[in-house]
């Protein structure tokens, strides 16, 4: 698509996802370029304020500034645009989009009216201004105006309002008293991992400490946080190993905890006498419930073979017995006597 700009000398020119504008009276010699689009530019449409609207298949209609040649701001679409018009007070824009509907947007009657140019004016606003390079239009009292200092995609208007005290008819959302964090949650958020395990222990709740070891294992910092431990840090997590391994909610986690343990101490066994006893009790946890496994399995298998005997099968039938067209008989069913014939009487 291509708009011819306010004086009739140049000319924008959409191609791809970019904007050209030329000067016709250079022979079409490309004056600037602008890339705003992330998708095809399908419509152009210029106003006489120095404003250039395009609009695209990435569902956007921006606003350029033929001054500056920059962005003012940007307005979003349910679908692909196609057209796009203003209206000559300004007030309406009006867009076409690809699921056959009309999108009309107003502006503001103050806004309208500050955008609109003056009929007193003497200098054309469009004119070039004095020992400005070609292509260059006089800055307009426009949409960079009205969002002078407070331009959308700033800090400034991220903060706007902020210092405005609330009226009597308004909501005013209060604000709770942010969450307590719990020992472990700040050694975590510090990368204490060995201070954040001894925390979960302290708590006591298997959910928690099996929640903490789970995060270690994400951070790959479980290795850390169980290196480097005397008897008084060891017992409480071996003790809860031993209370805890059997629990089928958090078997899988505490079996891999129990092994690492393992390969990380035994060469250190015999130091300790609690410890060993604690190690022990651990042996002897597992190897009970591997046996009650055992006998959990043997006790399926038997009640397998009940039941299998306990379901009715199907009669037999003698090999070629089918019906009536072989004469076969049943093996399983009594066979009926043959009807003695009864003398005949003279």
């Amino acid at each position: 698509d291509c708009v011819l700009l306010a004086g009739g000398g140049m000319v924008a020119v959409a191609s791809g996802n970019s904007i050209s504008i030329c000067d016709l009276l250079s022979g079409g010699k490309v004056l600037q370029s602008v890339v705003a689009h992330s998708k095809t530019v399908s419509c152009l449409h210029a106003d006489g304020s120095g404003h250039l609207y395009s609009g695209g298949l990435d569902r956007f209609v921006k606003v350029h500034d033929l001054a500056r040649y920059q962005v003012l701001g940007s307005l979003r679409y349910e679908a692909p645009v196609l057209g796009v018009a203003l209206s000559p007070t300004r007030s309406h824009l009006v867009a076409a989009l690809a699921n056959s509907t009309i999108c009309v947007r107003r502006q503001r009657a103050a806004a309208a009216r500050a955008d609109m140019p003056s009929a007193s004016s003497e200098a054309d606003p469009t004119a070039r201004p004095l020992g400005a390079k070609p292509g260059q239009v006089a800055v307009s009292e426009g949409i960079a105006a009205r969002f002078d200092g407070a331009h959308p995609g700033t800090y400034r208007y991220f903060l706007r309002g902020r210092t405005q005290a609330p009226q009597a008819g308004d909501v005013v959302a209060g604000r709770g008293a942010p969450p307590k964090l719990s020992g472990f949650d700040k050694a975590l958020k510090g990368f204490r991992y060995h201070e954040a395990l001894d925390a979960a222990l302290l708590n006591g709740a298997a959910d928690v400490v099996v929640g903490v070891i789970e995060e270690l294992v994400q951070r790959n910092g479980l290795r850390i946080a169980l290196h480097g431990r005397d008897q008084q840090t060891l017992q409480p997590l071996v003790g809860f190993l031993v209370r805890n391994i059997t629990r089928p909610p958090h078997a899988h986690v505490l079996i891999g905890v129990a092994n690492l343990l393992l390969d990380m101490y035994a060469p250190v066994f015999g130091q300790s006498a609690a410890i060993d006893e604690l190690f022990v009790r651990l042996r002897a946890t597992c190897e009970g419930e591997a046996r009650l496994q055992a006998d959990l399995a043997q006790l399926m298998g038997a009640m397998d073979v009940l039941l299998a005997g306990a379901v009715p099968s199907a009669p037999l039938r003698a090999p070629g017995a089918g019906g009536d067209e072989s004469g076969g008989t049943s093996l399983l069913r009594p066979q009926k006597k043959a009807k003695q014939a009864s003398p005949m009487l003279p």
